[in-house]
């Protein structure tokens, strides 16, 4: 108990404003401390759904890239998980990130791997969650995977639906697909 300048209760309402501070400080650095970390989940998550447009969005670059590479496919003891939590954990521009999956043919070869897997698993998934979801799968599927090219124009003609619903669909679905594709990371957690 500290001393007062007085005698008796000043030096109870000191120790209960003691008290109060230090509990509205102790308040104060726990939300500070859950803000900071809610803000970590949702930087982390938005940077797996980019990561998930680029992976889609030159899917078909790295295709090409493994079908006409002089460098056979090799025997890599890495995994797509390793290599995409690299590629994440790595601030990185676009082109950079394009650049360094495109480097080796073995490892573009794990992450085309993996991201087909995983085209599949969320093509089960859309078939067992309804029409909505079936139409996501079309519209990435046409826009990602398909060989032909396809404009937001065509897709969208080609469901019956508006253009901006092309873009919201594909959206959702990366939202779905990042999650099959980094696991439990890949979930909005905040």
């Amino acid at each position: 108990m500290l001393k007062g300048i007085g005698e008796g209760t000043e030096n109870i309402n000191i120790d209960m404003l003691i008290e109060k501070v230090t509990n509205i400080a102790a308040e104060k650095a726990i939300s500070t401390y859950e803000n900071r970390r809610k803000e970590e989940l949702k930087y982390s998550y938005d940077r797996k759904l980019r990561n998930t447009k680029l992976l889609l969005k030159h899917y078909k670059d790295f295709k090409r890239h493994v079908n006409n590479s002089i460098f056979k496919v090799s025997n890599v003891s890495e995994n797509a998980i390793e290599i995409l939590e690299e590629l994440i954990n790595t601030k990185i521009t676009e082109n950079l990130f394009v650049e360094s999956i495109s480097n080796s043919v073995s490892r573009t070869n794990i992450i085309i791997s993996h991201i087909n897997t995983m085209i599949n698993i969320y093509e089960a998934y859309s078939k067992q969650h309804g029409e909505l979801e079936e139409r996501k799968y079309r519209i990435i599927y046409k826009r990602f995977i398909d060989e032909k090219q396809w404009s937001i124009k065509e897709i969208a003609t080609s469901e019956n639906i508006d253009n901006r619903t092309v873009y919201r669909d594909i959206n959702l679905a990366c939202g779905k697909i990042s999650v099959f594709l980094f696991g439990i990371d890949g979930v909005n957690k905040f």
